[in-house]
């Protein structure tokens, strides 16, 4: 496993600076369609991102549980080859909160990305339907980030954490 800018201790990834992103990766670039199941349990700092199809030109998507001040809201996010970043879709999310785990379930089949999240992985709610018409990142790997923001450090619990390759024929993952 690969981290970046980090430390990984007992299933919390810290980012341990101010305006530090901090992540790791794991998988195979050339995955296209899955679902990604991973529980994550925010306990400091701006955002604590899942990211998919993270390919080998540095393209991905993302996902934050931006958590500041008053603001909680899920952002689905794309970083294209050239480096630039999309926010593509903002969904509010006023249960977000520090210290409390969210099961997320993530598909990402052809240029759509669905995402569900609830406080319980059996009681999972659909907070985004989007589809990307630029197809940022057609394939890629799977990880975890944290982005400290203007926080010292930033801390996430993440469990859980599975990919279920989909078949190409499936019509929905």
């Amino acid at each position: 496993m690969r981290l970046v800018g980090a430390s990984f201790l007992r299933g919390v990834l810290v980012g341990i600076a101010t305006n530090q992103l901090a992540w790791l990766a794991r998988g195979d670039a050339s995955w296209t369609d899955y679902i990604l199941h991973t529980d994550v349990a925010p306990v400091s700092g701006t955002d604590q991102s899942i990211v998919f199809r993270h390919g080998a030109n540095n393209s991905r998507y993302g996902l934050s549980l931006h958590i500041d001040g008053g603001v909680r809201e899920l952002q689905l996010w794309a970083t294209d080859s050239g480096g630039g970043e999309h926010l593509l879709r903002v969904a509010p999310a006023a249960v977000l909160e520090y210290d409390k785990t969210f099961g997320f379930k993530i598909i990402v089949q052809g240029n759509r990305v669905r995402v569900f999240m609830g406080e319980k992985s059996t009681f999972l709610e659909e907070y985004i339907d989007y589809t990307d018409g630029l197809n940022y990142a057609p394939q890629g790997r799977v990880g975890l980030a944290v982005w400290s923001g203007s926080a010292l450090t930033t801390a996430t619990g993440f469990d859980n954490f599975a990919v279920q390759l989909c078949e190409p024929s499936a019509p929905n993952c």
